[in-house]
C-alpha cells in the first residue's frame, strides 16, 4: 500500500507524525480497531480474531499501521493507544461470545504498556468494566518487548497467566531473543513470522524451519 500524501524523501512525514500524535491525546480520535479472523488449519473455522489498530482523517485517508507503530512505540502516548485498542477490541466483540462461548481475542501489547507499573491494574478493570473474561483473551508480545529483562518479562507473563489471560510470542524467529525467552518464560503460543510462512509451499528451506520451530 503505498500513498503520495504520506511519503517523502526520506520515508518520514512528520506532519503526518504530528497528526496522529494529536489525535492519541484527543482520546485517541481518528483511530479505529479492525479485526483479522483466526482460524484453524484443519477445518477452517474461525476460533477467533487479532485486532488491529487503523487511523483515518483527511487528507491523509486511511494510513495502515506499518507506517506509524514503529515510531508510535518510542512515545510514551503508545500506552494511551495500546489500552484504546485493548477496550475497543474487548467491547466491540464481547457479544460474539453469545453465539461462539469458545472465542477469543488476540491484542498486541507494547513495551510501553509492560514498563508502566499501572498497566496491570489498568488491564483488569478494563475486562472488569467491559465483563469481558479474561480467559478469552491472549496478549501477543511485540518485538520491542523481548529487550525487557528477562525476569521482568517472566513476572508480567506470570501475572496475566495468573489471571487466566493467554500470552503469545508475535513474529517469532525475527531478533536474537525469541529462542531465550521461549525456553525460560511460559508462552502459551507463538506466531511465526511471515518471513518463514511466506511461499512456504516452494521453499523447501522454510518448511524444514517451519518444522523444527513446531517441533521445538
Amino acid at each position: 500500500i503505498f500513498n503520495d500524501a504520506i511519503a517523502t524523501s526520506k520515508g518520514v512525514d512528520f506532519t503526518l507524525m504530528r497528526a496522529i500524535h494529536r489525535s492519541v491525546l484527543n482520546a485517541c480520535n481518528g483511530f479505529y480497531v479492525e479485526y483479522q479472523p483466526i482460524v484453524t488449519a484443519n477445518t477452517g473455522k474461525v476460533v477467533g480474531a487479532e485486532a488491529l489498530i487503523r487511523w483515518a482523517k483527511e487528507p491523509y485517508g486511511v494510513v495502515p499501521p506499518g507506517l506509524f507503530i514503529e515510531w508510535m512505540e518510542t512515545e510514551s502516548c503508545m500506552y494511551d493507544l495500546g489500552n484504546f485498542v485493548l477496550k475497543t477490541a474487548v467491547r466491540e466483540l464481547h457479544s460474539v461470545l453469545k453465539t461462539n462461548p469458545d472465542f477469543f481475542i488476540n491484542v498486541n501489547v507494547s513495551v510501553r504498556q509492560l514498563e508502566r507499573r499501572e498497566f496491570h491494574e489498568d488491564l483488569l478493570k478494563i475486562l472488569e468494566d467491559e465483563k469481558f473474561p479474561a480467559d478469552h483473551l491472549c496478549l501477543e508480545l511485540t518485538e520491542r518487548c523481548r529487550d525487557f529483562p528477562l525476569d521482568k518479562l517472566r513476572a508480567d507473563v506470570e501475572f496475566f497467566k495468573s489471571h487466566g489471560i493467554r500470552v503469545a510470542m508475535d513474529d517469532y524467529g525475527t531478533g536474537s531473543a525469541s529462542s531465550s525467552i521461549v525456553m525460560n518464560i511460559p508462552m502459551d503460543e507463538i506466531k511465526i513470522d511471515m518471513s518463514f510462512i511466506r511461499n512456504i509451499m516452494d521453499n523447501p528451506k522454510n518448511q524444514d524451519m517451519v518444522r523444527s520451530i513446531i517441533y521445538f
